[in-house]
């Protein structure tokens, strides 16, 4: 079973990076805030994160420190520095997300 964290606070997209997952084979635990997610990454071995980069109570890019797996970030961030720090702990895939998505995942994740 190939196990995959969402931490992305809109609804919206974090159903729709939910239903994509599964598509690809991913069992997938999702929440909107990083201490959710910090919590949920205590009590599992992911084999896959997607996170936001800012997320409402702190920044998906420190969160990819603390899990480990590969990381997909998806972000509305374009700042220079947001998007080295988030180039050097995974890959990024820029907002809006859409069905290319699923090319993303099986770039990064090995098993699919």
């Amino acid at each position: 079973m190939k196990l995959a964290l969402v931490a992305e606070d809109d609804p919206f997209i974090r159903r729709y990076i939910k239903l994509l997952l599964q598509e690809c084979g991913f069992t997938v635990h999702e929440t909107g805030s990083r201490k959710d997610a910090e919590r949920i990454a205590d009590s599992f071995q992911f084999d896959l994160a997607v996170l936001d980069g800012m997320l409402p109570d702190g920044s998906g890019i420190g969160l990819a420190d603390k899990i480990d797996c590969q990381v997909i970030f998806v972000s509305g961030l374009v700042d220079q520095y947001n998007r080295k720090a988030m180039w050097s702990r995974g890959t990024l895939y820029q907002k809006p997300i859409d069905a290319s998505f699923i090319d993303c995942v099986k770039g990064v994740y090995n098993g699919l």
